[in-house]
């Protein structure tokens, strides 16, 4: 079975030898045998027949290709990645536009599912919810197991305040360094969103009888989505105007963030040397525009607000409500990523 959400149906990009883009991976080379077809193990013999060639495929990524593995399990099944990208891209059509969704048999076996090929303009992006991406974090781990070997040495030791120490070492040895004004701006738009009654606690009362929406990642969810909001039509233009050069902004979305981040160092380098930031991030106007941006990105998610923050309050005073249309009419943020 093969379908395809683009118009065309798509070829194997894993066919034969000679035109597979993964050649350098190693994988099935070799094996064929007949011009452009593999000798490949069917059904339960294929689950270990070839962990020794994945093992050597692994090699190549991690080592040659120096790339990490993730997986985004909400990219698992077509299903899943259509409601994924729908709602990610629902403000942004166009954007939408350049995502499809394939379904290819890949290994030639009808007893295992079709795997799932998620690609943007035409170039893949991941299969079955599987994506190569930067090793950020390599490094630090490396560091931390090399000087905490044992599980004794590494009692009472948390990495996250290790490699958060190791950072900012880096940081302070680099001469070049630039804080991000990101970082500051996000805590700010945190900062009122805690100033609203949200948060991420399990619970929104202390009786424990009224879950919190926001728990499980939807805070960080609605903290993400307002802090993008505020910092494109918020901080990007206010910066943009400190710049020596006139800057022409992008009015569409997706444009606007490619540029906003190819000029995060120059945004950032205008943010610390001419903004007073803690007065500003307490001017009632800026606020105002911080809490705008939260209620914006509580819309995309389908997060109802208004009556989020009443049960909130009503916690707080042992009133009873009933809050099963917090969340509005789609369950955002339960991605299962």
């Amino acid at each position: 079975m093969n379908r395809s959400s683009s118009s065309s149906s798509s070829s194997n990009p894993f066919a034969k030898k000679e035109d597979n883009p993964f050649n350098l991976l190693g994988g099935l080379a070799g094996r064929n045998e007949k011009p452009g077809a593999y000798s490949i193990p069917r059904g339960r013999d294929a689950l270990w027949a070839h962990r020794d060639e994945g093992m050597e495929s692994l090699k190549n990524i991690v080592g040659i290709l120096n790339q990490d593995i993730k997986r985004l399990n909400v990219l698992a099944s077509r299903e899943s990645a259509q409601d994924y990208l729908d709602r990610t891209y629902k403000n942004n059509p166009k954007e939408r536009e350049f995502w499809t969704i394939d379904e290819e048999n890949l290994d030639d076996d009808d007893v295992t599912p079709d795997n799932v090929l998620v690609k943007r303009k035409g170039k893949l992006y991941s299969i079955d919810g599987y994506k190569v991406v930067p090793p950020t974090t390599r490094n630090y781990k490396h560091k931390f197991f090399q000087k905490h070997p044992t599980p004794a040495s590494r009692d009472g030791v948390k990495y996250t305040e290790f490699w958060q120490k190791m950072r900012d070492d880096e940081r302070a040895a680099d001469p070049d360094y630039v804080p991000n004004a990101r970082s500051a701006v996000k805590k700010a738009v945190s900062d009122v969103m805690k100033g609203l009654g949200l948060s991420a606690k399990r619970y929104l009362d202390e009786d424990k009888t009224m879950p919190n929406p926001l728990s499980g990642g939807g805070y960080l969810r609605l903290l993400g989505r307002a802090d993008t909001i505020y910092w494109l039509y918020g901080m990007v233009p206010f910066l943009a105007s400190f710049s020596k050069t006139k800057l022409k902004i992008p009015q569409d979305l997706e444009t606007l963030r490619k540029w906003a981040s190819a000029r995060s160092k120059l945004f950032s380098t205008i943010f610390n040397e001419e903004v007073d930031w803690n007065t500003m991030k307490n001017n009632a106007q800026v606020k105002s525009m911080m809490t705008s941006a939260i209620n914006r990105a509580a819309k995309d998610l389908g997060i109802n607000l208004e009556e989020y923050i009443e049960a909130a309050k009503s916690a707080e005073s042992g009133m009873e409500i009933d809050i099963s249309g917090l969340m509005g009419s789609e369950e955002a943020g339960r991605d299962g990523e």
